[in-house]
C-alpha cells in the first residue's frame, strides 16, 4: 500500500511540474511572438499575443509581468496619439487576460481595478467623440465603472465550489487507485464508491469551470 501511495504521490507532482513547464513554455513563446510582431508594426496582433502570455499564468513570472508592462505602454501611448479604440482594446485584453487566470482567487486583482477607471473614460470619450453620448458625461462614467467593477471578481462560493470539487476529484481518484486496487482481488465496493464519488466531483469541477 505505502509503494502505491507513493506511486500516485509521485504521479501527481510529476503531473504539476509538466503543467508549470508547459505553462511556461507558451510563455515564453507567445511573448516572442509578441515581441516580433511589435517590431513589426503589427501592433494589434502583437496585443493579442501579450494577453495570450498572461492567460498562461504562474506566480513570479517574469514574462508575465513584462506582458503586462508592454499593454499598459501601448494604451497609454494609444491613447496620447488619440486612438481611443485601440487604446480601449489593449487595456480591454490586458484585463480580460488577467480574468481568464482566476481560480479560487484572482491573479492581478489591483491591475484590474486600475484598469476599470481608465476603460471607463475612455468608453465616455468615445461616445463624447462619436455624438452618442445621451446622459452628462459623469453619469455615464459612472455607470461605466458601475459595470465593470460589477464584473471584476468570481463569487466567492463558486470560488469554493470549484476548488473543493477539484481537490475532491483528486482525493477520491488517489483513493479510487490505492484501496480499490490494494489487493490481489480488487475491492468492487471500494471502486464502485470511490468511482461514483471520483465521476461527481469531476463533473462538479468542470461544469463550476464555466459559471465562476
Amino acid at each position: 500500500m505505502k509503494s502505491k501511495i507513493k506511486i500516485v504521490s509521485l504521479s501527481f507532482i510529476l503531473f504539476t511540474i509538466f503543467i508549470i513547464f508547459i505553462q511556461l513554455y507558451h510563455q515564453h513563446d507567445f511573448y516572442n511572438k509578441a515581441v516580433n510582431l511589435e517590431k513589426e508594426g503589427k501592433t494589434i496582433f502583437a496585443i493579442d499575443y501579450y494577453g495570450y502570455t498572461i492567460t498562461c499564468y504562474t506566480p513570479f513570472s517574469s514574462y508575465i509581468n513584462k506582458a503586462k508592462d508592454r499593454l499598459l505602454i501601448i494604451g497609454e501611448k494609444f491613447y496620447k496619439d488619440g486612438k481611443l479604440y485601440k487604446a480601449l482594446f489593449a487595456y480591454e485584453i490586458l484585463r480580460s487576460s488577467w480574468f481568464q487566470t482566476r481560480s479560487f482567487y484572482q491573479p492581478g486583482e489591483k491591475i484590474i481595478e486600475q484598469l476599470n477607471p481608465t476603460i471607463a473614460k475612455i468608453k465616455v470619450e468615445i461616445l463624447q467623440k462619436e455624438g452618442r453620448l445621451n446622459s452628462p458625461a459623469e453619469a455615464e462614467y459612472q455607470r461605466q465603472l458601475y459595470m465593470l467593477n460589477k464584473t471584476s471578481f468570481p463569487s466567492t462560493v463558486g470560488s469554493f465550489i470549484l476548488t473543493f470539487s477539484f481537490l475532491s476529484w483528486i482525493v477520491s481518484t488517489i483513493l479510487l487507485i490505492v484501496k480499490g486496487f490494494n489487493e490481489q482481488l480488487p475491492n468492487k465496493k471500494l471502486i464502485l464508491k470511490f468511482g461514483i464519488s471520483a465521476t461527481i466531483f469531476f463533473t462538479v469541477w468542470v461544469i463550476s469551470l464555466f459559471y465562476v
